[in-house]
């Protein structure tokens, strides 16, 4: 009895006043009904006199957010908002719009949660300095190293032996990785810095599909792959898109087909239309993702330990870059492997597809692009 009692005498405001992240209540009306000492600390505005039109001018963000707006289309449709990287002052935050409900679920009002990611923005910020700062750096040097070795191996500097000759094959082999792999942090980084709306215009399905099969044409040959596709021919002419996105995240997943496949295997590019969406796929018979290590396929600079066996040296930015690029473009990335049936999921998350326990039975990734 005296824990119960205890538990009615502590005041809601007390409660709220101790929470760590900014806390917010939102009258029906959009007014502000409280705001707790961390709020106010956060954003420099008094918890007396809080006003949400004033807090909307503090927040910064790649894109910009109308915060009254936001918390009318919570209140109407009784969904919540979330939004990333939310800059006031010097500080980053994330926010969290939600409804709040009464017994009959009638939306009465609302909260917003402010929760300080700093540190982890700023750890971000650091690795993207350094990642930028060395890939530039390398990039110099990696090139003249290629010119030297490409010089050699036509013997300008002189004749060279047969085994000399392989082992300069060997040194361009490994220079050739690293060009690479400083071109894919580089992709990234410029990824991440690019704002703005992107343009959308009308592909011709069987277009890309030369476009695809040219660029892709050298890397099948020499694994002796068969790349088969629907796409020349097929029923669906156009889809709406940008094309050179769409065309970098199809060749990312025909190249990851390539590289996992034994020599001599298919790999199938497939199209289908939906109500909503259109569907592509690229289908192959390689050595699969492992039921364990799938959840973290998305993850830059990540490679499954089946991969890494089967083909050393890869950077593991590939699907990192392909999910960067869906998230652009509005479309989701999933997978499945090797027989389970697609999960889609928005490309900001980097969900896959439930999947089996046996590896060796192939992957099948899915680009399903929304329908306007």
């Amino acid at each position: 009895m005296t824990n119960i009692i205890s538990l009615q005498t502590i005041n809601l405001t007390d409660v709220l006043q101790s929470i760590p992240d900014g806390i917010i209540l939102i009258a029906p009306n959009r007014s502000v009904l409280f705001a707790n000492a961390t709020a106010s600390r956060l954003t420099g505005l008094p918890q007396q006199g809080f006003y949400l039109a004033e807090l909307d001018r503090l927040l910064k963000t790649k894109a910009p957010i109308n915060l009254e707006d936001t918390i009318t289309t919570v209140f109407t449709d009784g969904t919540s908002a979330h939004f990333s990287d939310v800059q006031v002052a010097a500080f980053f935050y994330e926010f969290f719009i939600t409804p709040c409900y009464d017994a009959v679920q009638k939306v009465i009002g609302g909260i917003i949660v402010m929760h300080d990611v700093t540190d982890r923005v700023e750890l971000d910020h650091a690795k993207n300095d350094f990642l930028s700062l060395a890939s530039h750096q390398l990039r110099t040097p990696l090139s003249g190293t290629k010119w030297l070795i490409e010089t050699m191996q036509k013997g300008i500097t002189g004749k060279i032996e047969k085994k000399e000759k392989e082992y300069l094959d060997q040194i361009y082999q490994v220079n050739e990785r690293m060009i690479q792999l400083v071109s894919e942090m580089l992709g990234v980084l410029r990824l991440e810095s690019e704002t703005g709306p992107i343009k959308k215009e009308v592909v011709l399905i069987s277009s890309l599909y030369k476009d695809i099969s040219i660029s892709m044409m050298a890397a099948s040959k020499s694994r002796k792959i068969i790349l088969h596709s629907t796409l020349k021919d097929h029923k669906l002419a156009t889809v709406e898109t940008n094309q050179e996105i769409l065309k970098s995240i199809l060749e990312c997943f025909i190249s990851n087909a390539i590289n996992y496949s034994q020599d001599g295997q298919e790999v199938v590019l497939d199209a289908k239309e939906e109500p909503t969406a259109v569907v592509f796929s690229v289908k192959d018979g390689g050595i699969g993702i492992p039921e364990e290590e799938q959840k973290k396929i998305f993850e830059r600079f990540y490679r499954a330990s089946n991969a890494k066996n089967f083909k050393p040296g890869g950077s593991g930015l590939g699907l990192s870059i392909a999910k960067m690029l869906a998230e652009k473009i509005g479309a989701d990335i999933s997978f499945k492997s090797p027989s389970s049936a697609p999960d889609f999921a928005k490309a900001t998350t980097g969900k896959q597809a439930t999947a089996g326990k046996k590896e060796n039975k192939g992957t099948t990734f899915f680009l399903r692009i929304p329908k306007k």
